[in-house]
């Protein structure tokens, strides 16, 4: 039934992303957010596997994860780094942007009361 699992969680997660692509923050936020989504959804998923998954240089023994998951816990993370740094740039970039446009409007309320 993991089959079925997947296949409900990845259209949830294409809902989601439908509705964040019409509200994206910066460009490349949609497939971060994916990448972040699909490793935490297979990451879970793989526990209800029973079937054998290989062994990457004895890390599954040692860690009991399979190695599906240590794929996706990487993957996952490495995913969440880059959404946080990208976020935080859009933010400066959207704070420098309103700094800017409100500086703008002050001098052009100004030169409008030195004309009046």
């Amino acid at each position: 039934p993991t089959q079925l699992y997947e296949s409900f969680a990845a259209l949830l997660i294409f809902g989601l992303l439908l509705w964040l692509h019409r509200r994206k923050v910066f460009h490349g936020q949609v497939i971060l957010t994916y990448v972040v989504l699909y490793s935490v959804t297979r990451f879970i998923i793989e526990f209800f596997r029973a079937d054998p998954r290989g062994d990457i240089a004895g890390l599954t023994t040692f860690t009991t994860l399979s190695t599906s998951q240590l794929i996706s816990l990487a993957i996952g993370i490495t995913g969440l780094i880059f959404l946080v740094l990208r976020w935080r740039r859009a933010a400066a970039n959207s704070a420098d942007v309103d700094d800017e446009s409100g500086d703008a409007s002050v001098a052009k309320t100004r030169a409008g009361a030195a004309r009046a």
